[in-house]
């Protein structure tokens, strides 16, 4: 029974050294792999704080060409203006007004303005500008001449009273609504 008990004894110390060799073996390879998950979670922080680097480039270069615009506006056409109107019906009879005197208006609607034009439609501001002069003259030689005789006076009398301008809307809007008789010789050039 010694020997069953001195060859157990013997196994016993050889399957513990076995295991512990095996357990050595096993926290060697844990600690390789912590290791190696320590690398990667490293590199993964490093790569993650490029991202944002180039993130916060990317905000702030936008955020910057927001204040700084690269193009600016350019119309793509340009009129002589003499009027404008919020009520299309007030620039309607100015349109017609202004017919009698330069033959050709005509209304450019643009935002909640109607805008009565003369001249047509130019390519550059500076050929508009080179007919705004003109059209400046004519309109203040135009607005009433006391010159006039009665006969005329009297149909220019006749002629104010059946306009079809809208009075009541005029009042309402105040100085927004501009154009008509007390603004002759105001022209301007607008870009559109």
């Amino acid at each position: 029974m010694k020997k069953v008990l001195i060859f157990l004894v013997g196994a016993l110390t050889i399957v513990s050294s076995g295991c512990r060799n095996k357990k050595a073996e096993t926290q060697k390879e844990l600690l390789r792999i912590q290791a190696i998950q320590d690398s990667i979670r490293r590199a993964d922080e490093a790569h993650l704080a490029a991202l944002k680097a180039r993130e916060d480039s990317i905000a702030m270069n936008s955020y910057m060409s927001d204040l700084t615009p690269t193009t600016s506006y350019q119309p793509s056409a340009y009129y002589v203006v003499v009027g404008s109107f919020k009520i299309r019906s007030n620039a309607n009879a100015y349109r017609q007004d202004m017919q009698g005197i330069f033959g050709k208006a005509e209304i450019i609607r643009n935002g909640e303005w109607n805008y009565v034009c003369v001249g047509g439609q130019f390519g550059s501001s500076s050929s508009a500008r080179a007919t705004l002069s003109d059209v400046k003259s004519q309109l203040v030689s135009s607005g009433g001449d006391e010159s006039e005789d009665e006969e005329s006076s009297e149909e220019e009398e006749e002629t104010d009273e059946s306009e079809d301008y809208d009075e009541e809307s005029d009042e309402d809007l105040g100085d927004e609504d501009t154009g008509g008789s007390e603004s002759r010789g105001q022209a301007w050039v607008l870009g559109i």
